[in-house]
């Protein structure tokens, strides 16, 4: 197993479009120009099904309802424990088999 930073959602839409593949996206909400949730809907759009967590500290309804209509992805509140963290690693996969 390996781990690839990219340094922004437009990045990681770079190297999608390049042909990289990915497992697993890990994302926060609040992020420089794109937010996880337009990161992980324009994921969506080009057509790639990679799964997601998307994860705030400043999470509130509407946030929480985004994350659960999107296909293949876990929201984590903030601040986590590792244990949780591995638990949303092991359900994000989950949804993709």
């Amino acid at each position: 197993m390996s781990v690839r930073e990219a340094a922004s959602g437009l990045d990681l839409l770079d190297l999608l479009t390049r042909g990289e593949r990915f497992d697993l996206v890990v994302s926060d909400v609040r992020m420089p120009w794109m937010s996880g949730l337009h990161v992980a809907t324009a994921v969506r759009r080009k057509g790639f099904d990679v799964p997601f967590i998307i994860m705030s500290a400043f999470a509130n309804t509407e946030v929480r309802q985004s994350v659960a209509g999107m296909k293949n992805a876990v929201f984590l509140e903030k601040p986590f424990e590792l244990a949780t963290f591995a638990n949303a690693v092991s359900e994000a996969l989950a949804i993709t088999l």
